[in-house]
């Protein structure tokens, strides 16, 4: 539900304009509620929820909804990244350009937060009155994981970094090291917008290194046409992060995009993602912190769209055809034991997001993409009743375009 690494004006949330080509031309990819409520009847295949349950996510909903209402979501995630280091908790990711664009975007409240206990406040009523137990762990360890993989990945010799519907992912100017080159792909009116806010908060070219915008609607622009115009070199390994985004895609889309990067990725490059828990999306496991977000992402015009088998054998069937290894799945168990070892995971108050997990893969050397790659039949789209819309799947080899902004 928060995102980060992919910003979206219309929300970390993400506004879609196209979707992708794996599912059959006009197929539309929906799941609907039209009553936009959370309803008993509609609670998948897991138990029913009892009343209180009901009663606490409608409230927690409604609060959500209203913190957010004058802001996107990739505003607020925005405000979540630098949240636990500024309340100084141990292991706090190093993302110090971050509170910069959040000071500059949203200045009232760069005054609120100076004031005493703002901050515990804020992650008081995100995690306890909305039942968001680790939400900003969550963001803080995602932050943290993926400059991990960036940093280990030049270290390693790739030399090329492509950031998926970038937004306010603030990477490229924190950690290139050499030669490196990052492309920043994200909508054409986003990524100008993204290059204004750069110059103003951090004008220093040579501090601060410039990547590569890269302009282009991905659901009209194939995503090696619109990386190669701008000079990426599809013969070298490639890291490719998709932050904050996919859960907002719709399931196509997202099959689609994959295909296409597979399609695009030499040997020995990488993807990385986190990754929504498809028992918590056809509602086989409840948690309120997870239906309080769904539902009030979904009355903002965010719903959530797709998600993943979780496990290793689920990413695996998925991503063998394409031509990947999975190399890291770090369960919310896991990502808590990894970032903050200080921290004793419970079961009923996580100090994790327990429904999102954190995938990293490697393209296998010798695997050669090209149209006639199996094609992959068992990904659909969740039928659970949390998204009320439907989006058509755009014919021939499209891919989705790259929400407006990307995950904070």
């Amino acid at each position: 539900m928060a995102t980060n690494g992919q910003d979206v004006p219309h929300g970390d949330v993400h506004a879609v304009s196209g979707a992708s080509a794996t599912q059959d031309a006009n197929a539309p990819v929906s799941t609907s509620n039209s009553t936009g409520k959370i309803d008993k009847a509609h609670s998948g295949n897991g138990p029913e929820k009892t009343e209180a349950e009901i009663y606490h996510e409608r409230v927690g909903c409604g609060l959500f909804w209203a913190v957010g209402k004058f802001r996107p979501t990739n505003y607020m995630i925005l405000c979540q990244r630098p949240l636990n280091g500024d309340l100084r908790k141990p292991n706090y990711n190093n993302d110090y350009i971050a509170p910069l664009f959040r000071d500059h975007l949203m200045p009232a409240r760069k005054f609120l937060y100076s004031l005493p206990f703002a901050n515990s406040i804020y992650k008081y009523v995100v995690e306890e009155v909305l039942g968001a137990h680790g939400m900003i762990n969550y963001v803080d360890a995602r932050t943290a994981w993926i400059d991990d993989i960036v940093k280990q990945a030049q270290w390693q010799g790739i030399t090329q970094v492509v950031v998926i519907a970038a937004g306010y992912c603030t990477r490229a100017y924190r950690l290139k090291t050499g030669s490196t080159q990052f492309f920043e792909v994200d909508l054409p009116q986003v990524s100008q917008k993204k290059i204004d806010l750069v110059d103003a908060v951090i004008p220093d070219k040579q501090k601060f290194p410039r990547p590569e915008y890269v302009g282009a609607d991905l659901a009209t622009t194939p995503v090696a046409e619109a990386l190669t115009t701008h000079g990426f070199d599809p013969s070298k390994p490639t890291l490719f992060t998709c932050e904050g985004i996919l859960c907002y895609l719709p399931q196509g889309a997202v099959d689609g995009l994959m295909r296409q990067i597979s399609a695009l990725a030499a040997p020995g490059s990488r993807v990385c993602f986190d990754a929504l828990h498809r028992d918590h999306m056809d509602g086989r496991v409840h948690n309120r912190g997870f239906s309080c977000g769904v539902e009030a992402l979904k009355a903002r015009g965010e719903p959530l769209l797709s998600s993943f088998e979780c496990t290793p054998p689920g990413i695996q069937e998925y991503f063998q055809p394409l031509h990947w290894k999975l190399t890291e799945l770090l369960s919310p168990k896991d990502m808590t034991e990894k970032r903050f070892k200080h921290l004793q995971w419970r079961e009923k108050r996580p100090p994790m997001l327990p429904f999102e997990s954190y995938v990293l893969l490697e393209k296998l050397e010798g695997a050669s993409e090209s149209k006639a790659l199996p094609e992959i039949t068992n990904i659909t789209a969740s039928t659970a009743p949390i998204a009320e819309s439907a989006h058509e799947v755009a014919p021939t080899e499209a891919a989705p375009s790259a929400p407006e902004a990307a995950a904070a």
